[in-house]
């Protein structure tokens, strides 16, 4: 049985027994033989406009060397629909509590509406 939420599948994943389980608000591998899928990247209309043979919305990752403070951390040039796929409309995988795509959003719309006409705001992430 394979149960997911709002996890990151990066390789192609086979459950054993696909009549139990559900994956929900996640990213899979074209290929997977997995439960049933709930609200999950990429959708059929995604994987069907993707190439044969080319990863379909592949996640972008800051680190994936384990130790650092940003392994497995989503990049934010990483598809949107990936930065946006959880049940709150934010990332998922390892980071999706702290809510970064809202929090980013939100210092954008703050930007926006007390900035001075003509100034573009520079945004710097830092881990």
């Amino acid at each position: 049985m394979l149960s997911a939420s709002e996890s990151i599948l990066d390789d192609v994943a086979v459950a054993e027994d696909q009549q139990s389980g559900c994956i929900r608000f996640s990213r899979f591998e074209s290929g997977s033989l997995l439960p049933r899928r709930y609200q999950c990247v990429p959708s059929e209309q995604d994987a069907a406009a993707c190439p044969r043979g080319v990863r379909c919305l592949a996640p972008l990752f800051n680190s994936r060397r384990f130790g650092r403070p940003d392994y497995v951390q989503l990049t934010a040039g990483a598809p949107a629909q990936i930065l946006s796929a959880s049940e709150q409309h934010s990332e998922i995988g390892a980071f999706a509590s702290a809510l970064n795509t809202i929090r980013l959003g939100n210092l954008r719309t703050k930007l926006n509406e007390f900035m001075s006409v003509g100034l573009q705001p520079v945004i710097i992430a830092e881990t």
